[in-house]
């Protein structure tokens, strides 16, 4: 369990990006775990050019 799922508390709201990895079971099971409920940030026109300018690709 990472820092972050520590220190949440029942009642609390984690709002995350829209990095898949934040999207896997173990993120969310962490989250439920504590209590917690969790929402994503819509994607912007900004964050989506940014991922593109920063792709190794």
């Amino acid at each position: 369990m990472s820092a972050s799922a520590l220190s949440l508390e029942a009642g609390n709201i984690a709002v995350m990006d829209n990095l898949p990895a934040h999207k896997t079971a173990g993120v969310r099971g962490a989250i439920e775990r504590a209590g917690a409920s969790s929402c994503f940030c819509r994607p912007t026109a900004q964050t989506s050019i940014q991922l593109k300018t920063h792709s190794p690709n």
